[in-house]
């Protein structure tokens, strides 16, 4: 399948070759490229690099730039205007003071801690990112779970000294995968606010049971079955507080969310440690 379009070609620069010898290895198996290409891909991606950038210098028609950077500005705004619509709706609505959701909930958390324009974070609701390329750090490519927690030590441990706040908008599924993980950074005591985004389900798979039920005309109600995250539902801040992490929650009121990330900000930013708020969410 091609990830651009049918006229893309795929090149690879690797030792794989070498690295599979049997004609039955299923494992890791070597996927279909245009062009392999057998060597480091350390000593040759800087050559390969330098030969790209002098074809795009001699030939500026070959890569249309601007419409392409306005293409992704315009997506990116539009994004950025559905996260702040949903916000203005849940507040004429009466439903600001309740239950938060993720739309509404990461553009205020920012201003309520008060982070710096480029403090790297990692995941949240589509438009709630800072601006700048260090304001977010991503996802993961293959959508994985037990990514989110992990990623965000590596930023947290990048930015250390750089006196930037970072902070991992975490799936409460996603945790379950890689809860570990939370001794870590007690131990190596990294200055990361944990904040969790708590549906207490699985929600990218509730929401695929959905339609998949629908399309097969199943019962849709049986879509939690195996995916709710509820009965008993982890208590996350009693689980960091365990690893040695300042810790406070479940939040599920809008109104105690801003205090709580002061109390947090404060254990991050003054004492240098790893601080987690679990905050329930609507899904």
């Amino acid at each position: 399948m091609r990830l651009l379009n049918e006229r893309a070609r795929i090149i690879a620069v690797s030792l794989d070759d070498y690295a599979f010898r049997s004609w039955a290895h299923t494992f890791q198996s070597l996927a279909p490229v245009d062009l392999p290409i057998a060597a480091d891909a350390g000593l040759v991606l800087p050559t390969l690099v330098a030969m790209v950038e002098d074809r795009l210098e001699r030939d500026r028609a070959a890569v249309d730039r601007s419409a392409r950077t306005d293409r992704i500005a315009a997506r990116h705004a539009a994004l950025r205007a559905e996260a702040r619509n949903v916000v203005s709706l849940e507040r004429s609505g009466g439903r600001w003071r309740r239950r938060s959701s993720p739309p509404r909930y990461g553009r205020p958390s920012r201003a309520r801690i008060g982070c710096s324009p480029t403090a790297p974070r990692r995941g949240g609701p589509a438009g709630s990112g800072t601006g700048g390329p260090s304001g977010a750090f991503g996802g993961s490519g293959g959508a994985g779970l037990g990514y989110g927690l992990p990623a965000a030590l590596g930023v947290a441990l990048a930015h250390r000294a750089s006196g930037k706040v970072c902070v991992n908008l975490q799936a409460d599924g996603d945790l379950l995968y890689v809860v570990s993980a939370l001794y870590t950074a007690a131990h190596h005591r990294l200055p990361l606010l944990t904040v969790m985004f708590n549906n207490r389900t699985y929600g990218n798979d509730e929401a695929h049971q959905e339609v998949v039920a629908k399309a097969r005309a199943r019962p849709v109600e049986n879509k939690v079955v195996g995916i709710r995250i509820d009965d008993p539902a982890p208590d996350f801040a009693r689980i960091a507080q365990g690893f040695g992490i300042w810790a406070e929650g479940p939040i599920d009121s809008a109104d105690a969310v801003g205090p709580a990330l002061r109390r947090a900000l404060h254990v991050v930013k003054d004492e240098g440690r790893p601080a987690l708020v679990d905050v329930i969410t609507r899904s």
